[in-house]
């Protein structure tokens, strides 16, 4: 029987950084068949409860990360803009040691994450071309509550407690949680960048089950 993740105690910064060569969409294929519960409502086979978000809850239709494939950016990195917005300000210590890492993320941005909580990351995307620093109003904070983490370790970066999954090489980012604290947003998001902001292009619900929660 496979154990439950424990809570983890979240490093300042985590800069996930490391290339992968799975997509998200070859999920379905990559995985064994998954534990069906002995009743309704029991627990599956494996010690997961029901409502613990799994690699089998991966899509057979989401988008791969080469279907946003881009050049990844090589040159000198720009200093991050940490004055402009206020929450720059609030975590410019963050920002500036996770940008020095470089691009990790859509060819020339850095994803820079701080802790929020409890099982709660915060986020900023860093151009490192111009340093200009975005704070994305649709994924501002991630939490991994109830996430089987080694089920999606085939996705790039791995062994990550964000639940955040991307490549330096490609526009597509994959969240696997919850997102601003908002109930309705649980489940597995995927979002394209487009230098701008992130546009939700694919979501699936996957609820906590609040009762076994309390």
């Amino acid at each position: 029987m496979s154990r439950l993740p424990g809570s983890a105690a979240l490093a300042l910064i985590l800069l996930l950084g490391s290339q992968g060569t799975l997509h998200a969409a070859d999920a379905a294929s990559a995985l064994p068949a998954a534990p069906s519960a002995t009743a309704a409502g029991d627990p599956p086979d494996d010690g997961y409860p029901p409502d613990y978000l799994r690699a089998r809850d991966l899509p057979s239709h989401a988008p791969a990360f080469t279907d946003y494939a881009v050049p990844v950016y090589q040159g000198k990195l720009a200093a991050p803009d940490v004055r402009t917005h206020p929450r720059s300000r609030l975590f410019r210590t963050m920002i500036r040691q996770g940008a020095k890492a470089g691009p990790n993320f859509a060819g020339h941005y850095t994803l820079v994450f701080w802790g929020c909580g409890t099982n709660c990351l915060g986020l900023a995307i860093v151009d490192a071309i111009s340093g200009q620093v975005f704070h994305p109003e649709n994924l501002q904070a991630v939490d991994n509550l109830n996430v089987a983490f080694e089920d999606f370790d085939f996705l790039p970066p791995a062994d990550s407690f964000a639940m955040v999954k991307y490549r330096p090489d490609s526009r597509l980012l994959l969240v696997i949680g919850g997102i601003n604290e908002d109930e309705r947003l649980r489940g597995i998001s995927y979002f394209v960048w487009n230098g701008k902001a992130l546009q939700r292009s694919l979501f699936v619900p996957r609820p906590l089950n609040l009762e076994r929660e309390s």
